[in-house]
């Protein structure tokens, strides 16, 4: 899936330049999946991947690497390990604030019994070299019988308005039909204070626009250039 990623990217260089070189980032030989990519906006040459990846012992976890020629050679892989009761990773996301700081977003789950569910988010000071602490943005707790925790989405507010630094992440219901009740929601939290700690879990749907009885409502969050937050949801609700 990482060369697949890439071999992508490389199709898009060569209609602009005339020229690419594919890169085996994961060189790994077993599943690694679900790829993400962040560019420095004060250095285009510096760039982080993060993806799903197989290791012996933790099952599938969060992996990244940074480069800082353009993508040409990367650093040593950087395993992201699990909290405590997860056993499973997924679904990660990256964005940068104004600041400089990179923020990672992914679920970390017990994929067996699902007893234990969170979105979690990492914050790196340097670039995706080191990742801080994680903090849980939204738990399965946080939303009985609905399991919130599953494809979130980061966006940050990196304009000059009132309210820079915020992080926005959205979430849905995992699909598991016997453990999560209908209807089904698409959700929001926000972080004012760079990730330390986040607001309760609302819903992003509305009356006469609910997500309804669509199980995996996939939703995606962005910032304007004057603050706004903006989100897109499917909705499809019969009455």
């Amino acid at each position: 899936p990482m060369k697949s990623y890439y071999i992508a990217l490389s199709f898009v260089l060569l209609s602009f330049i005339g020229y690419s070189q594919n890169v085996n980032v994961s060189n790994a030989a077993v599943f690694e999946g679900e790829p993400y990519l962040a560019i420095d906006p004060n250095n285009q040459q510096h760039l982080v991947a993060a993806w799903m990846g197989f290791k012996i012992g933790q099952g599938i976890i969060i992996k990244s690497k940074y480069s800082n020629d353009g993508g040409a050679t990367w650093s040593i892989v950087n395993d992201i390990p699990h909290i405590a009761g997860a056993i499973s990773a997924a679904d990660v996301s990256m964005e940068y604030d104004s600041n400089g700081n990179l923020f990672m977003s992914y679920v970390d789950y017990d994929s067996q019994n699902f007893t234990q569910g969170d979105v979690l988010v990492r914050k790196s000071t340097d670039g995706g070299i080191s990742w801080g602490n994680a903090v849980s943005a939204i738990s399965e707790i946080d939303c009985p019988n609905k399991l919130c925790v599953d494809r979130p989405w980061i966006a940050i507010d990196n304009s000059t308005g009132p309210n820079n630094g915020a992080i926005y992440i959205t979430s849905i219901n995992a699909n598991q039909p016997t453990l999560v009740i209908p209807p089904y929601h698409a959700y929001l939290v926000v972080s004012t204070d760079e990730g330390a700690t986040f607001t309760t879990p609302r819903y992003l749907d509305t009356t006469n626009y609910n997500v309804g009885s669509i199980t995996q409502a996939g939703n995606s969050p962005l910032v304007g250039p004057d603050g706004t937050f903006y989100a897109t949801y499917p909705s499809y609700d019969t009455s």
